[in-house]
């Protein structure tokens, strides 16, 4: 601090007119004189106007205040100059201290702070100016906090924060380890695993909903490591392989689902469809024929058995299983679809239309149930209307050969020789069985001996 031998005359007038009427200044009094509690007080809601990164909180009060100087002051004292104001901030416990600013070489008096005053340029007040001055006008007490005390609290209490923050830490850590423990000697356990299993497994199905399929792959797998004898997660990795093309890592997950669960109709439903994808259908057929025997209400079993039994030929008894699946779930249009493609093949042509229009009712863009309408009315001799139904057919399904094919007889029944070209070579070319090819290539030999110098037009 810095002490003037010399004091302005203003100092003493306003000495004297903040004593008058007090008699001759005897020394301290202590009617004016802060108590300890005021002074808690004080500093409590001063601290409070700190800047923001100075704030540390209620419980670092008792250590500033600790921390707080005392110093006394003779009337005219300096309390505090203007270069010094900016690193503290004082309470005036005792006394009174003017508060004086100069500018452009003029000086001027403030007010006078009385016990209780706010003296410094650490903590913002109305008073703090970089061109004030803080000087006693009679005896006075001002207890001090500086800068450097509050960067000593500020980073003792940074470090109990950071103590706290790893006692914590270790106490979640060691809970977490317990936990892992837990887990590892539960893992043990077979119940306890595949109960643990049930929540990738449910994961793995929200993924697949949302059509996140490497998700729903990992889950999965993640479920069948938790859950070694769980035929769940393998039978859903299998399905994802099936849709992926990937029969033959399909395959096997589905053998060992089987070897874990021999009586699961999933299991052999699954490997059915395997077989049946292959062309493998007497393979296919008994596989379908053991789920339906584990489960004999399950119309998804009798609709695939039934497929694999048209595909052999076996009309009548896919029928019956069509059939039979309908009323276990009603009306499906690709059974109807296919219920009318059988009765078509096997020569009914007109349960099949009655066939192909239920389903057709019940989706309006099945290409094949327009093909057999097509072929009902070619069949009737109603060419224009079977012209119509299969173009529509072929718009609807571009990779559709029967409805080519029928196209092309469509066309060849109305003269149209050329079109009836057309459409047989696009049925040939998009055909993968033999038999079909066979047929097309009949109709298109017929149609280009008729084309060829001295054929009939």
């Amino acid at each position: 601090m810095v002490n003037f031998n010399r004091y302005d005359s203003r100092i003493s007038e306003a000495k004297r007119v903040a004593t008058q009427g007090q008699g001759p200044d005897r020394g301290w009094s202590d009617d004016d004189r802060l108590g300890a509690a005021e002074i808690h007080d004080i500093a409590r809601q001063t601290l409070k106007r700190l800047p923001v990164d100075w704030k540390l909180g209620p419980a670092a009060l008792p250590r500033l205040m600790r921390r707080m100087q005392a110093r006394r002051y003779a009337p005219g004292e300096v309390v505090l100059a203007s270069q010094d104001q900016a690193d503290c901030f004082g309470i005036i416990v005792r006394g009174r201290v003017a508060v004086r600013v100069e500018q452009s070489g003029v000086r001027r008096w403030v007010t006078i702070l009385l016990p209780g005053g706010v003296v410094g340029g650490l903590i913002p007040t109305g008073l703090s100016s970089p061109q004030a001055t803080w000087q006693a006008v009679t005896r006075c007490e001002v207890r001090f906090l500086h800068r450097a005390d509050l960067e000593a609290v500020r980073a003792e209490w940074r470090r109990e924060q950071q103590a706290a923050r790893l006692r914590q830490l270790t106490r979640i850590g060691a809970v977490l380890l317990v936990a892992m423990l837990a887990a590892i000697l539960a893992l043990s356990v077979p119940s306890a695993r595949q109960a643990i299993a049930l929540a990738p497994m449910s994961i793995g199905q929200w993924c697949d909903i949302q059509g996140s399929n490497r998700c729903a792959e990992l889950a999965w797998r993640v479920a069948a490591n938790l859950a070694p004898t769980d035929p769940n997660p393998l039978l859903a990795l299998g399905v994802h392989y099936v849709e992926e093309g990937d029969l033959i890592t399909a395959e096997q997950l589905f053998e060992k689902a089987r070897s874990l669960k021999p009586d699961s109709p999933e299991v052999h439903n699954n490997l059915g469809r395997i077989y049946a994808q292959r062309g493998e259908y007497d393979r296919a057929i008994s596989a379908f024929r053991q789920a339906m025997a584990l489960e004999p209400g399950s119309a998804i079993i009798r609709y695939n058995l039934a497929l694999s039994l048209q595909a052999i030929q076996a009309y009548e008894e896919a029928l019956d299983h069509y059939e039979a699946a309908l009323a276990l779930e009603g009306p499906r249009p690709q059974t109807l679809m296919n219920m009318a493609i059988a009765y078509s093949e096997m020569g009914q042509m007109g349960k099949a239309a009655e066939m192909a229009r239920e389903a057709l009712l019940a989706d309006s863009a099945l290409a094949p149930a327009h093909t057999v309408l097509g072929a009902a009315a070619l069949q009737a001799g109603r060419a224009d209307e079977a012209l119509s139904r299969l173009q529509q057919a072929v718009a609807l399904d571009a990779e559709y050969v029967p409805a080519f094919f029928y196209l092309g007889l469509a066309y060849k029944s109305l003269g149209r020789f050329t079109e009836a070209i057309a459409a047989f070579e696009q049925a040939l070319a998009k055909a993968d069985s033999e038999m079909m090819r066979a047929r097309i290539r009949t109709q298109l030999n017929e149609l280009y001996d008729m084309e060829a110098p001295g054929g009939v037009p």
